[in-house]
């Protein structure tokens, strides 16, 4: 499974704007869900890349924010394209952390 096969189940991820919103709100929802679909390829490419690593150690791998990647990671999760893979240490955190890898 790609991720472009499950896009409609990716609606639900997707940012919305309210019927009767604003032009300017609507195009901000659009611009959102934009933003989000860069995100999840992203990570979910990242997570291709390095199995088994924390939402610490993918950042750490291309200098990005931990906690945008801990969310999309929740969102692929929920939708079937990501699976925890256990905890252990984290080498750069040092505690104990979920790991993951793609289905």
């Amino acid at each position: 499974m790609t991720l472009f096969d499950g896009r409609a189940k990716l609606d639900q991820v997707r940012a919305r704007a309210r019927r009767d919103a604003p032009d300017s709100a609507t195009k901000a929802a659009e611009l959102a869900d934009r933003k989000i679909g860069k995100q999840l390829l992203y990570v979910l490419d990242l997570v291709r890349r390095w199995p088994g690593r924390t939402s610490l150690e993918l950042a750490a791998q291309d200098d990005t924010d931990r906690y945008m990647i801990a969310r999309r990671l929740a969102d692929l999760e929920k939708h079937g394209y990501v699976r925890k893979a256990g905890k252990r240490e984290c080498r750069i955190g040092g505690r104990p952390s979920q790991t993951w890898e793609a289905i």
